[in-house]
């Protein structure tokens, strides 16, 4: 067992890892700060860390936040748990700020005021999650900013946040993935790219009004299911083929930019499932933001298919409304 904590109830002072940990034998636990105190660890370009177990606790008052900072890869065959504390402000935080995997199951740990915090960080870097967020218990929080993230597995967050234009995220697993939690960016910011050709499902919304993404894109071949409403200045649906399909289970989704006209709606092809939750009357897209000309809306006038509710008897439901 490696610790690394604070000698007293300050601010945990940062710990920099200079070399490798575990990688001729890997170690059994790594605990970054402890029940009553922080701690702080940062591996630099280089120095990757092998480990059974990684805990990331923060300790019991509010200047006791931990922090986990990955500049290179991290196993941990039996999960990475982060920890939070009684005091609001005492956070178990797991930050990348380069070029990395982590491979291992991510999950909260304790019901506290505290939160749980996974942080993507780092201009132009791409962090890769090989295995499942929250399968257990949900983070509570998963920011990205100048940085993108890949998701391999299901992610469970209470809030996941696109804070900057250039920030990405990617579900590109190879089995059937979920995304469960509320995600939204700051408004007209960040990129949500779907690329699972096995099955992505979003459980929660994918912006809101006032928080929408810079762009939601579905990937050609990819199958997707939304199943709340989305708000994206672009909408982007490149799938070209019969079974290549988008399935969305509600109406009202939102395009376009919260103040004038700018992005669009473009459906390549495939297949346009509606859910049951539609019914007669319905706009699928309102796209009353969107750019006022021919680019506003571009849909193929070949090879796109739209399937009706399976409850659908008889009215009217309108694709795009302006």
């Amino acid at each position: 067992t490696v610790n690394i904590t604070s000698a007293n109830a300050a601010a945990a002072g940062v710990v920099t890892l200079n070399d490798n940990i575990g990688a001729t034998r890997k170690i059994g636990t790594l605990n970054v700060g402890s029940a009553t105190v922080g701690g702080s660890l940062i591996s630099i370009d280089g120095a990757t860390i092998i480990s059974d177990t990684v805990n990331v606790l923060a300790g019991n008052a509010a200047n006791e936040a931990s922090t986990l900072e990955l500049k290179d890869s991290l196993t941990a065959a039996g999960g990475i748990l982060l920890v939070q504390n009684t005091d609001a402000a005492s956070d178990a935080i797991l930050k990348t700020s380069d070029i990395l995997t982590i491979t291992g199951t991510i999950n909260a740990s304790g019901a506290t005021a505290g939160n749980s915090d996974i942080q993507v960080t780092g201009s132009s870097k791409v962090a890769t999650f090989a295995s499942a967020i929250g399968d257990v218990l949900a983070v509570d929080v998963l920011s990205i900013d100048t940085a993108s993230a890949v998701f391999q597995g299901n992610v469970d967050a209470v809030s996941m946040t696109l804070a900057n234009a250039a920030g990405t995220a990617t579900f590109s697993g190879t089995s059937a993935q979920t995304f469960t939690g509320a995600m939204t960016a700051t408004n007209g910011e960040g990129t949500l790219v779907s690329s699972n050709a096995v099955g992505m499902t979003y459980v929660g919304g994918v912006g809101v009004t006032a928080a929408r993404l810079k762009e939601i894109s579905v990937a050609d071949a990819a199958m997707t299911t939304f199943s709340n409403i989305t708000a994206a200045i672009t909408l982007d649906i490149d799938t070209n083929a019969s079974g290549e399909q988008t399935t969305f289970l509600t109406a009202g989704h939102i395009v376009g930019t919260a103040s004038g006209n700018a992005g669009a709606l473009q459906i390549a092809g495939g297949d346009i499932k509606l859910g049951t939750g539609i019914v007669a009357d319905d706009i699928l897209f309102d796209v009353t933001t969107a750019a006022a000309d021919a680019d506003g809306v571009l849909i193929a006038t070949a090879g796109v298919t739209f399937i009706a509710p399976s409850n659908f008897t008889s009215g009217t439901i309108t694709l795009n409304g302006n």
